[in-house]
């Protein structure tokens, strides 16, 4: 036991500034929501002609969003960088390997770590969202009272919705940090790792954009993982001619199910890889004989649909409308295919010894 607080307090010892880091980020976009709904109380008491009844705290957090997410993403690069600054030197890792302990548990404590140092942060920034909804609750409780849809604004206003938000926001950030994690036990390189893992996020929306040029792609295969993509519906009522903006959040049960399925993924994955970690195999980009096949398949898939992308999405009818045939495409897309495959086939060996 004493070897894992060992381990444990090293591990806070490199992460104690990152935990700064997310607790600035946390209380940088707390305060400006706060100041933006201090915005908005001044002005609902000042203006007593109101045309249009919106949920305001939950569009303000969508409004926030994008820039904690940013930040977010900015903080888990460097404490992923940082946890591995000297996992992957050689000397380290032997000394590692020397330790009574094995791989997997070291995976376990470094991931255990990682999580809470954002964590802590993230649920103290919850709790003064949840405050914030409590301490506006009377003037927005009179606000969406105006309106002949009052219902359905506050069903969006809920804490139970805030609750929901919040959720579907830390799932997106702890799925950004397990796959960056696991991304580092498949790659040995660790600027080329959290490359790799920032390009593993876009394929499926970049892929999902060629397909649906072909067929039809149902919205479930695009859902964003986060909150920042919110559903609008505008109501009108007759009787004042008034509009209802109510903005929430489509699909909440299949965006959290997909990202659980990419956490659990990421963990069963990394947990593996690291109970086979060879300090030898640190010399090769990709250690891993199947990591490298499914590199090459998909750098080489991404690569042939290039053209397609070009052609169908960029230039669209313009090209149509000049002769450019699906058999053009069709063999550019090949030429592609082929170049992407020889250029991804030789990025995966890189470090690997030649039979």
């Amino acid at each position: 036991m004493n070897r894992y607080k060992a381990l444990i307090r090293y591990e806070f010892k490199t992460l104690r500034w990152m935990v700064l880091y997310f607790a600035i980020v946390c209380l940088g976009i707390f305060g400006l929501f706060a100041e933006q709904m201090k915005s908005r109380r001044s002005s609902f008491i000042t203006h007593t002609e109101i045309w249009q009844i919106q949920n305001l705290f939950t569009q303000e957090m969508n409004g926030v969003y994008g820039i904690f997410l940013i930040g977010s993403v900015v903080g888990l690069v460097l404490l992923v960088y940082l946890q591995f600054r000297d996992a992957k030197n050689i000397e380290v890792g032997r000394f590692l390997k020397a330790l009574p302990l094995q791989g997997s548990q070291l995976y376990v404590i470094r991931m255990g770590c990682g999580i809470v140092t954002y964590t802590v942060p993230f649920l103290v920034y919850s709790i003064g969202m949840l405050y914030l909804r409590s301490y506006h609750g009377d003037w927005l409780q009179d606000y969406y009272s105006i309106s002949m849809l009052q219902t359905p604004i506050e069903a969006a206003e809920s804490f139970g919705s805030i609750i929901l938000l919040l959720g579907i926001l830390y799932l997106v950030i702890t799925a950004a940090y397990v796959a960056l994690l696991m991304m580092q036990y498949l790659i040995s390189n660790r600027i080329f790792a959290i490359i790799v893992t920032a390009i593993m996020f876009f394929v499926p929306f970049y892929i999902a954009a060629i397909v649906g040029e072909f067929i039809r792609v149902e919205q479930f295969l695009t859902i964003p993982l986060a909150y920042g993509y919110m559903d609008t519906s505008l109501f009108e009522s007759g009787l004042r001619g008034e509009m209802a903006q109510v903005c929430s959040i489509n699909l909440m049960g299949a965006k959290v199910l997909i990202l659980l399925i990419i956490i659990v993924v990421s963990v069963a994955v990394g947990w593996i890889r690291s109970k086979q970690f060879k300090v030898e195999d640190q010399s090769k980009l990709i250690p891993e004989k199947f990591s490298r096949i499914i590199f090459v398949i998909v750098g080489t898939v991404c690569v042939a649909l290039l053209p397609c992308y070009y052609v169908l999405v960029a230039i669209g009818s313009f090209a149509l409308d000049r002769g450019m045939t699906s058999g053009s495409v069709w063999i550019s897309m090949f030429v592609a295919g082929l170049i992407g495959y020889i250029v991804m086939y030789k990025i995966a060996r890189i470090g690997c010894k030649e039979k």
